[in-house]
């Protein structure tokens, strides 16, 4: 049974399913099955899909800043810029732990055995990894060799402004388009994925109530079976008392 939390309990029939389905090998794990069906819900399903175009958002606003379309030296767009940054890096730490109860909640053997899993898993944390370690690296390098510019002579300062500029603006090109590219994957695999599990879990279903409609209908055939064998039984009983009485009345004359 589940845990006396859930609002719901499931059969054991059910339960040994739907551990058998996700690989959960431990039947004490109940807390493993929750999980599971709340990453499946479709509230849970909506939300991430919610934050992915959020998230598509925030990548144009960065792209517009990059690119010129937004004057920074404003100080509400500034404020904007950081806010997006913010966020897009919430999201991505939103995806990371995603990512991370899938794992906990099917186990390792099912979650890796499962190519969209895993490429979705590989996406995730390299995205991190651009987000949190690349990207501000760029940054802090950008910022350090600004400063050395600064004692350069005009002419030379401006060509090496130059050419680091454009190095940096194609290095962040590169990271927004792989950041921009995993959230399409994303977006696109996580709604068509998520339709197919539904759809595989309801001919599961289906399948499994036609099994036991089955059963059900052999069960109430032998119980009629069992019930007609139980009256000839019955029938053959009152035919041989009869006999054993006639038989003792015969025995007293």
């Amino acid at each position: 049974m589940l845990r006396a939390s859930m609002p719901y309990e499931i059969s054991d029939k059910v339960k040994s399913f739907y551990l058998h389905q996700h690989g959960v090998k431990n039947n004490h794990s109940s807390w493993r099955i929750a999980l599971s069906k709340n990453l499946e819900s479709y509230k849970f399903e909506m939300a991430i899909v919610l934050l992915l175009l959020l998230d598509v958002w925030c990548v144009f606003i960065e792209i517009l800043g990059y690119e010129g379309g937004l004057n920074l030296h404003v100080p509400w767009v500034q404020t904007l810029a950081d806010v997006v940054a913010v966020t897009s890096k919430t999201i991505v730490g939103v995806f990371v732990v995603d990512t991370v109860l899938h794992i906990v909640a099917f186990g390792p053997k099912h979650y890796f055995g499962n190519k969209w899993y895993v490429l979705d898993g590989v996406v995730v944390f390299f995205t991190a990894i651009i987000e949190f370690i690349i990207h501000p690296l760029v940054h802090a390098s950008h910022n350090s060799e600004s400063s050395d510019h600064r004692s350069l002579s005009s002419e030379d300062s401006s060509e090496a402004e130059t050419s680091h500029q454009e190095t940096t603006t194609e290095t962040i090109a590169v990271l927004l388009t792989l950041m921009r590219t995993w959230r399409f994957i994303r977006l696109v695999h996580g709604v068509a994925f998520s339709e197919k599990l539904r759809n595989d879990e309801i001919h599961k279903l289906e399948k499994e109530e036609r099994m036991l409609e089955t059963e059900l209908t052999h069960a109430v055939e032998h119980d009629g079976l069992l019930m007609k064998e139980n009256g000839d039984l019955r029938k053959r009983v009152l035919e041989l008392e009869k006999t054993l009485e006639e038989a003792l009345k015969k025995a007293k004359v």
